[in-house]
């Protein structure tokens, strides 16, 4: 839901559920704004803002239709299908990954992406495209149909805006529909998944001493610990802009060893997000608890895990705090992530034979 009035929400909505006996219970709306004031400060321009919009009801049923209107006594015309049936989890880790935006075909970067995420633990993958070359779009959708549910591409279109941004606003704008696609993601993996990974595909989850996500949290997370509504990872730049001397390997992971500094806590991190307790989720950490008690956020020891970032430049427009990483003369050798070249390999050839053998 989007708001364009400055952001904010004043009008009271209401939730008309419709129940299997035919009558209707009525409750207020819960609006939660999916963004902070924190991030843009100081900035007057009008942007459309996210929201999430929670129903209390208490129809005990398998499925129920919803409306929302104004007026608590006036039905809406509009009714959306919810399905309340449980599902048996069977996922432990989804990655989130926004929009899509390249004019370039990154078919092959997607396929190494998908196989090093698979290695590390990924059970599943929710990919947004907005815009994207055709040979893109056929490759994924023809590596969602072989993977049998384990890759689900989802097609994602800006709304018509009415609103006049420049290059900046544009950049706050664009960031707020993302944050949409995050709790989309989210909430279509709530019952079916422990956790939820917003990340990009130039990104990648490294433990530093275990070789799963799963072995990493219980290390990190004592059995029975469950208060917290998402554990941060610290992230490294991997530039082209430091690797001069790159390796001759075709694997975009495996050709830039060399890395920044660790970002400070809070910048640029992903998260694993649990989604028994976030309401609300951004594209860096859970952004909203679901119950008191529930802290936001753990961050995970920069010696345990790290979030590399493979980019052959850092914008300073768009990430402002990219500037001290290539003014700062420091670079690190941290070849952490060759330890799954064996593994890698074997799960991209697996599915470069599939696809191979399903094109036949």
């Amino acid at each position: 839901m989007r708001r364009q009035d400055a952001g904010s929400w004043s009008d009271p909505l209401f939730c008309q559920t419709l129940s299997p006996n035919g009558h209707y219970h009525i409750t207020k709306a819960i609006p939660t704004k999916i963004w902070s004031k924190s991030w843009n400060r100081n900035d007057s321009h009008i942007y459309h803002n996210p929201f999430l919009i929670s129903c209390p009801t208490s129809v005990n049923t398998t499925s129920v239709y919803l409306s929302l209107n104004k007026n608590p006594c006036q039905i809406g015309c509009q009714k959306f299908k919810i399905s309340l049936k449980p599902q048996p989890i069977k996922n432990t880790f989804t990655l989130c990954v926004k929009p899509l935006n390249f004019r370039k075909d990154i078919s092959d970067h997607l396929l190494q992406w998908v196989a090093i995420n698979r290695v590390l633990g990924a059970d599943k993958i929710d990919l947004y495209v907005e815009s994207v070359p055709k040979k893109t779009q056929k490759f994924l959708e023809f590596v969602q149909q072989r993977l049998n549910g384990s890759l689900e591409v989802r097609p994602h279109r800006r709304i018509s805006e009415g609103v006049d941004h420049d290059v900046s606003t544009q950049v706050w704008q664009k960031r707020r529909y993302e944050i949409i696609t995050y709790n989309d993601c989210l909430y279509r993996n709530l019952h079916t998944s422990h956790f939820v990974i917003p990340v990009d595909v130039d990104e990648i989850i490294v433990p530093r001493h275990v070789s799963t996500w799963a072995e990493l949290l219980q290390d990190v997370s004592p059995e029975g610990e469950d208060s917290f509504a998402s554990y941060t990872v610290r992230n490294a730049y991997y530039l082209r802009h430091f690797n001069v001397k790159r390796s001759q390997d075709k694997v975009f992971f495996l050709r830039d060893l060399t890395r920044s500094e660790f970002s400070a806590e809070g910048e640029s991190g992903k998260s694993f997000v649990s989604t028994s307790n976030a309401l609300t989720v951004f594209n860096h950490y859970a952004l909203k608890g679901l119950k008191p008690g529930v802290r936001r956020n753990k961050f995970l020891k920069r010696e345990s895990v790290q979030m590399n970032h493979y980019k052959d430049d850092c914008d300073t427009v768009i990430l402002p705090e990219c500037a001290k990483y290539l003014s700062s003369p420091v670079r690190i050798v941290d070849d952490v992530i060759v330890k799954y070249k064996k593994l890698f390999y074997k799960e991209y050839a697996k599915l470069v034979a599939l696809l191979e053998r399903q094109r036949l």
